[in-house]
């Protein structure tokens, strides 16, 4: 009697134990054959805009053999810079003027041999930088281009490229999210439709990096997502990836 029902607990066991193995390999089986049959796509969107915030800058000089009178003439430069953008319609909390900087420089005079025989002072160098920030985008343009006119009047200035922004990126990003995840999920939805199945839930989603490029540029695309400033038309574009069941 007690040899059987060991038998019969032995047993009972052995087909508890069957029946749980039979559910765990059914159960992963079935799991596996669900997500290889899941859909994956890459919707894209693109957006052409205009930058609506400029920042440029410039640079003027003096060199001098006396500081206090290199100073002197840097001050009237400034003067002369700040009533140039006044005049041109620039507002005066759109101008900021850094600090002068200064350097010696010295004449250098070489034999055949390339060592150093002469080193005389030629005097000091004295440089300021002038920068706008201004929503004046075309207004900045033109006086940018403008501003070089100084050199007829004694100040020795360089101007540089200007630089572009656009205020409401933010917004931009987020509506261009949205068209992304709207495109992929039609993607998904379109070749779900030209099989035997039917479009299940979102299982993944990814987003990817933006681009923002100069329109009608050849510009390559950055791992990390790029941001041209040197258009101001610009193109914005973002991919969204995402999985779907397959039911």
């Amino acid at each position: 009697m007690k040899n059987s029902r060991w038998a019969l607990y032995f047993s009972s066991s052995l087909v508890l134990c069957a029946l749980i193995f039979a559910f765990t390999i059914n159960k992963v089986f079935f799991k596996q054959k669900e997500f290889k049959n899941n859909v994956y796509v890459t919707g894209y969107t693109s957006h052409d805009f205009t930058s609506d915030i400029i920042v440029w800058e410039a640079n003027f000089s003096r060199l001098n053999v006396d500081i206090q009178e290199a100073y002197k003439l840097m001050k009237e430069d400034r003067e002369m810079v700040e009533y140039f953008l006044l005049e041109n319609g620039i507002e005066k909390n759109e101008i900021v003027f850094s600090s002068i900087n200064w350097n010696e420089e010295y004449y250098y005079k070489y034999n055949e041999e390339g060592k150093l025989i002469k080193k005389e002072f030629k005097g000091y160098n004295l440089t300021q930088k002038v920068r706008i920030d201004s929503r004046k985008v075309d207004l900045v343009e033109n006086v940018s281009n403008e501003i070089t006119n100084l050199i007829e009047n004694g100040v020795l200035i360089d101007s540089y490229s200007p630089e572009y922004y656009y205020s409401k990126l933010d917004e931009l990003k987020i509506a261009m999210l949205k068209e992304a995840a709207k495109n992929a999920h039609l993607r998904a939805k379109t070749v779900v439709e030209n099989s035997t199945g039917r479009l299940g839930d979102l299982v993944y989603t990814n987003v990817g990096v933006f681009q923002i490029i100069g329109k009608n540029s050849n510009e390559s695309y950055s791992w990390g997502g790029s941001y041209n400033t040197s258009s101001k038309l610009k193109t914005a574009n973002v991919t969204v990836k995402q999985e779907y069941q397959i039911r």
